[in-house]
């Protein structure tokens, strides 16, 4: 485990005693992990929730920076989640810990957050209510990642499916028609000499193995040998071979996108 991970896991604890001290509360309950009810690709474990009158629909959110541990900086600086305003501190509306915050309070239906920054020798503390125009104006954001990044890769190892050499360039070359481990046109990995296959020496054998007649990129749904680049339906989440297909590699990102096999383009 990273030293600063360690350090905030050992002092959340701490933190929250003191949290507890400065509202004069300790109607603190530690929650589990929150789904949204509507959109349930969102997900929150806040680090505890009030359980009172006086903290009614509030939430708890700690901080123990490492890089802070033996007090809070100056103002001023930039690296530092918090800013001082009108005698305060303040939660950078720009810093990825708003974006938590928001978050958190959108998926528990919580109306504010306690936002707490604890070191050794001094506390940084602010009460921020929940927005839900921030909350509108950056979802979008979220499902385009997780329409298109996350959900492909976890349905249908989109992207992990997708070897090196289908990407364009030869494996430990870094260049267009140059073979691995050569870094010269016209010559087969590993062995320096034309018209001989990877690691072989042979010709007329399949890269890595000395057999002939073995696939490669298995991965693909239409299984025949073909080093041309794979394409995803995005319906089915299926591998297919551009080339099997007659798709053009060079294919752009939005077409990709909406691209569909043509049995599921049949069934729509």
């Amino acid at each position: 485990m990273l030293l600063s991970f360690r350090w905030g896991k050992e002092n959340e604890a701490i933190a929250l005693e003191a949290l507890k001290k400065h509202l004069k509360c300790d109607a603190v309950k530690t929650p589990g992990l929150y789904i949204h009810h509507e959109k349930p690709y969102l997900g929150a474990s806040p680090d505890g929730i009030f359980d009172c009158k006086c903290h009614t629909n509030s939430l708890v959110t700690i901080k123990c920076p490492f890089k802070y541990k033996n007090g809070l900086p100056q103002p001023d600086r930039s690296d530092f989640c918090m800013e001082m305003v009108e005698q305060r501190w303040q939660l950078k509306r720009n810093h990825i810990y708003y974006y938590q915050v928001q978050l958190q309070l959108e998926v528990c239906k919580m109306e504010s957050c306690h936002f707490f920054v604890w070191t050794q020798q001094a506390t940084a503390y602010e009460r921020i209510e929940r927005s839900q125009t921030f909350f509108n104006d950056n979802i979008s954001k979220v499902e385009y990642i997780y329409k298109y990044g996350i959900l492909p890769e976890l349905v249908g190892k989109f992207y992990s499916s997708i070897e090196e050499g289908d990407r364009g360039e030869d494996n430990n070359t870094g260049a267009d028609d140059q073979d691995n481990n050569t870094g010269a046109e016209g010559q087969d990995n590993n062995t320096g000499v034309e018209g001989q296959d990877n690691n072989t020496g042979a010709e007329g054998q399949d890269n890595n193995t000395g057999v002939e007649g073995q696939d490669n990129n298995t991965g693909a749904n239409c299984q025949v040998d073909c080093y041309c680049n794979l394409i995803s339906c995005t319906k089915c989440y299926k591998n297919f071979h551009c080339k099997c297909l007659r798709i053009p590699n060079d294919m752009n990102e939005a077409a990709r996108r909406t691209w569909k096999c043509p049995s599921c383009h049949r069934l729509k």
